[in-house]
């Protein structure tokens, strides 16, 4: 009897490792699917924000490639094409800031950088730009994004 008794026992404390063990692989299985689920999403927002970053590169290099220029050559003006292209960078870089906000991918100085930050890194162009803005406000025609899905640029009224 007692030979009995220990067997079954035995068999129960067999059969309830078994259920315990079949148990845990499910649940590893259903966290590991959670995980990759969460980490597609991830990916996903990743591409995103370094999709921005990109962009917002695109149209900054521009302005700083005019401010060497600017500098270099010693002029102190800016022509209407010149004002227009900062103006558009300017939308656009709003734009690119507001949509990394919005992921919650913003990093702030000195990676990611607000419009008047980005202009302190430029000190003869914000100049230049600052004095053109006050002196002669110009009316942006034709610099509106090749991306139909973009804002047009806020235009600046004329004096004239």
């Amino acid at each position: 009897m007692d030979s009995f008794v220990v067997a079954l026992i035995t068999g129960m404390v067999l059969l309830v490792m078994v259920a315990v063990a079949t148990l845990h692989a499910q649940q590893s299985r259903q966290l590991r699917d959670i995980q990759e689920r969460l980490e597609a999403m991830g990916a996903e927002s990743k591409r995103k924000e370094e999709s921005l970053r990109f962009q917002r590169t695109e149209f900054m290099d521009p302005l700083s490639q005019l401010e060497s220029e600017l500098i270099i050559n010693e002029r102190k003006f800016l022509t209407d094409i010149e004002l227009g292209m900062i103006l558009k960078a300017r939308e656009q870089m709003k734009q690119v800031i507001e949509q990394l906000k919005q992921l919650e991918a913003w990093k702030g100085a000195p990676y990611d950088l607000e419009w008047a930050e980005y202009l302190d890194r430029v000190p003869v162009l914000k100049s230049l730009y600052l004095r053109a803005d006050l002196q002669d406000p110009v009316e942006v025609v034709n610099v509106a994004p090749t991306d139909p899905t973009q804002p047009t640029p806020t235009p600046v009224i004329s004096n004239s």
